[in-house]
């Protein structure tokens, strides 16, 4: 009996042992934690600055049936150049679609485009940057932008005035800075 005490006092030993080892690593772990974490800060910047690479894609999904029927039938297809946000100019090379939706062959050709971006508002709860685009030819879109990774990647979403329609199909992106 005496056998069974002592054996069942040193497991007891035991398990008070190893939760003394638990608490000790989460107390260790929660400092470390609690040290480490960034602090949650409310976007000031209202302005973007410098400049990015950007690639983006015409999403036309769900758009085919107006897309198809659109004369003459060209559609951009992606865009790639580069965006300078102190100077408010974008340079693109865009892959643009011809007789999309017809009978004929369809080709892809590529042409420069060339606009203003204007920040027309500034969510300071979400961070997101809103601009109107014109390229040179008077084509409009408007977009937001959102800043990542530390401010040097820009994700972009927006609406083309496309197809004869005021909210056409989507684009998305990304651009980043350098």
């Amino acid at each position: 009996m005496k056998d069974i005490l002592t054996m069942n006092w040193q497991i007891t030993k035991s398990l008070i042992q190893h939760k003394k080892n638990i608490l000790i690593f989460v107390l260790i772990a929660l400092i470390f934690l609690t040290y480490n974490l960034k602090q949650v800060k409310a976007v000031t910047q209202t302005t973007l600055s410098g400049s990015c690479g950007i690639l983006a894609n015409f999403n036309y999904n769900g758009w085919d049936n107006k897309a198809a029927n659109q004369q003459p039938n060209v559609l951009t297809k992606s865009a790639i150049g580069t965006v300078n946000f102190d100077t408010g100019r974008w340079h693109v090379d865009l892959t643009v679609i011809t007789n999309y939706g017809g009978t004929s062959t369809i080709s892809e050709t590529t042409s420069k485009s060339s606009g203003t971006a204007t920040l027309s508002s500034f969510d300071s709860d979400t961070g997101i940057y809103k601009y109107a685009y014109v390229d040179d030819n008077g084509q409009t879109m408007s977009f937001s932008v959102l800043p990542v990774n530390s401010g040097n990647t820009f994700l972009i979403s927006g609406q083309v005035a496309a197809l004869s329609i005021s909210s056409g199909p989507p684009v998305s992106g990304i651009c980043q800075k350098v």
